[in-house]
């Protein structure tokens, strides 16, 4: 906390008076913890649990965001949700593996970050095409499954951006490919 004190005196009668303000900061969550299970899986396969408790702060409601080191969200950002689960998509480097953190913030805007821990990450059994990862999308988005949805759909589009993007087997151009993606997004 701040406290501001303004003192003012006159000229004539030498007259003083003072105000004082105390200003109480915004602290972010604290006292919690967070976790996932299970601690290694298969890309795009495997469902991991992560889930957040004990968290306190007199400014509420709190709100979670889940996500990995290179940027992906996770269980769709910010929310007041304190668990999800989902798939992870496959590390972009060689290491087989995600960085995954957690974000606590609340009402006012505070924020702290939790777990960070490694996930291991092992790669799915067959080589990965951007019109099946489409159609998997498709799949579940059709379930319901809007997270592991954009996790496919954030697949796909890695794959039409690098060498992978020939593997458009069943597609007679990626131009299709990209059509495709764009009417799955429109139908959310």
């Amino acid at each position: 906390t701040y406290t501001f004190v303004v003192t003012a005196m006159g000229n004539l009668n030498r007259l003083t008076g003072s105000a004082a303000v105390t200003i109480r900061t915004n602290e972010p969550p604290r006292g919690g913890a967070c976790s996932v299970s299970p601690m290694s899986g298969t890309a795009l396969v495997t469902y991991f649990a992560f889930e957040c408790s004990n968290w306190t702060d007199a400014d509420k409601p709190l709100q979670y965001r889940f996500q990995i080191a290179r940027g992906a969200i996770l269980c769709s950002g910010f929310s007041e949700a304190d668990e999800c689960e989902t798939i992870l998509p496959r590390p972009r480097e060689e290491s087989a593996s995600h960085n995954v953190t957690v974000e606590v913030r609340d009402f006012l805007g505070a924020t702290t970050s939790a777990l960070p821990v490694t996930v291991n990450i092992s790669a799915p059994g067959t080589e990965l095409n951007v019109s099946g990862t489409v159609a998997t999308a498709q799949e579940s988005l059709d379930r319901g499954d809007l997270d592991a949805f954009a996790v496919y759909i954030d697949e796909a589009t890695e794959l039409l951006a690098t060498d992978r993007a020939p593997h458009c087997t069943t597609y007679p151009s990626c131009f299709c490919v990209r059509r495709t993606l764009k009417a799955s997004l429109a139908a959310i």
